[in-house]
């Protein structure tokens, strides 16, 4: 076990240098000088809406139209102060005109995906806490049939982080709590508790090999777990009196089963390995025992309104994602209700034969932001992709109320008294995304720090300068001989959006 992970570290360590090399050298050729000297984050991430669609297989509703209102009367970001939060009244509308085509009644169930939370927040001293902008802005989620407004539900899904998939998206959306195939409700999960003592006060690895273990699924906080073949390993960093908890999901352990070895890596790259004279002492009194619900819900606050249910469901997507085949993380650090969860407004609506509805669906708008430049760029984004999965959509009309500047728009707009206007009589091929900013002709900001980092970064590339010539050499070699043994290639390039933020 430990020759094969000395063996990795080396690897590592090699890799490592030699992508420090490559790293500096194209920071020094990419990089612009742009960092500011904010005490807050110089750029953030924004919310996607998407638009309203059909939670079921197929619906025979066809779009007439939507008109899509972007209002922005003022911007925020992490440097807003909470008064300015709690003042904001960005918002967007999205209005749609339903008919049913068919000589029956249709009763839809409609879901609008509202991405993920607004990562803006501030302290509140009254209530002692971090409140979430989502939170104090709940009462301006509305959908109105003809008018007339509508019982919706906000509900919360695990966020992916990565492309949208509406069908996706919609089998998480479950009613009640979702069944798993090894994840019960009343799964038992077993708690172990080990002290260790040793006689100096530098840390070690400590390693636990537990037998007969293919069955369960374990939590060691900060542990790194390697399998092999029915035993489970896990290592894990401590010193003298580090307190080490097991948690076995599925099954219990037996304590006089684990095998414990502790070691200290030393020498170049960390390749020799010292025994460490220690030991694991069981602590039985602090052996406990509970069931799956009661271990997840250790870590659920009710939070920035994520029902129990939804939350239950988001750390079994958690689980069969990020940690399918690992060590789960302990049970009151599963999900960050403020972060880790994307918003849905779900409700249904009624259509009688060739009836029309308009169906309006108003939320907050939140944008992503981009301190580098003077003044400060804001991104909002909205996908339009997802309305081709109606049976039919016939017009857009995208208007945006604001007195500030489109720097940058994925859509060609047309300036208007009120701010920007877009018509198509079909959807476009992009999705929305646009720039703004209070002026025509944002800076960049000169950054002295940056260019320091940069100064250092190359001093490194320059150390390593040998073995990333060789390198590149041998890269080129290997495609040229890939190119030459498939002269077919694919020569086509790569779609999407132009580069946004890039201003001269």
């Amino acid at each position: 076990m430990k020759k094969t992970r000395a063996m990795s570290i080396c690897a590592a360590c090699l890799l490592t240098v030699f992508s420090g090399a490559v790293a500096a050298f194209g920071a020094f050729a990419r990089v612009d000088i742009t960092a500011v000297a904010n005490s807050g984050p110089s750029s953030w991430q924004g919310v996607t809406a998407t638009g309203v669609l059909f939670t079921g297989e197929s619906c025979p509703i066809e779009v007439e139209g939507e008109l899509l209102t972007l209002d922005i009367p003022d911007f925020i970001g992490h440097g807003s102060t909470r008064e300015e939060m709690l003042a904001y009244d960005g918002k967007f509308s999205a209005e749609y005109t339903f008919i049913n085509p068919t000589a029956d009644t249709v009763n839809a169930t409609l879901a609008f995906p509202l991405g993920g939370q607004c990562p803006l927040s501030f302290w509140d001293e009254e209530a002692g806490k971090r409140v979430y902008l989502d939170e104090v802005q709940a009462d301006k989620y509305k959908v109105l049939a003809d008018g007339a407004e509508l019982n919706a539900q906000l509900r919360h899904t695990i966020y992916g982080y990565g492309e949208f998939d509406f069908s996706k998206g919609c089998k998480q959306l479950v009613n009640g709590y979702r069944a798993h195939e090894f994840f019960k409700r009343d799964t038992p999960v077993y708690k172990y508790s080990f002290t260790i003592a040793a006689n100096d006060d530098e840390h070690f690895t400590a390693e636990a090999e537990l037998k007969s273990t293919e069955a369960l699924r374990l939590c060691v906080r900060g542990g790194r777990l390697v399998e092999d073949g029915s035993n489970k390993t896990v290592d894990l960093s401590v010193k003298n009196g580090s307190l080490v908890e097991i948690y076995s999901i599925g099954g219990g352990l037996n304590v006089s089963d684990i095998k414990w070895s502790f070691y200290r890596q030393t020498g170049p790259l960390g390749l020799i390995y010292n025994s460490v004279d220690a030991r694991a002492e069981y602590r039985a009194e602090d052996f406990g025992q509970t069931t799956f619900e009661e271990y997840v819900f250790n870590g659920y606050t009710g939070g920035n309104g994520v029902s129990a249910t939804d939350y239950y469901n988001g750390v079994l997507d958690v689980i069969d994602s990020r940690y399918k085949d690992d060590l789960l993380p302990p049970s009151f650090e599963f999900l960050d209700e403020g972060t880790d969860f994307m918003r849905w407004l779900v409700y249904d609506l009624s259509f009688s034969a060739g009836q029309t509805v308009k169906n309006t669906v108003t939320a907050p708008l939140y944008s992503g932001g981009n301190d580098y430049y003077t003044p400060s760029v804001y991104t909002f984004e909205y996908l339009l992709s997802p309305a081709r999965e109606w049976s039919s959509f016939k017009s857009l009309e995208i208007r945006i109320n604001t007195p500030y500047y489109i720097i940058n728009s994925s859509l060609e707009f047309e300036k208007t008294d009120y701010g920007y206007l877009y018509k198509a009589d079909r959807l476009p091929e992009k999705e929305l995304e646009i720039d703004m900013c209070t002026v025509e002709n944002p800076e960049k900001r000169a950054d002295y720090v940056g260019a320091i980092l940069i100064g250092i970064m190359v001093m490194a590339g320059l150390l390593c300068i040998a073995p990333v010539i060789v390198a590149v050499g041998l890269i080129i070699w290997l495609l040229i001989r890939a190119k030459r043994s498939n002269p077919n290639a694919d020569k086509g390039g790569t779609n999407g959006f132009k580069p946004m933020n890039n201003f001269d």
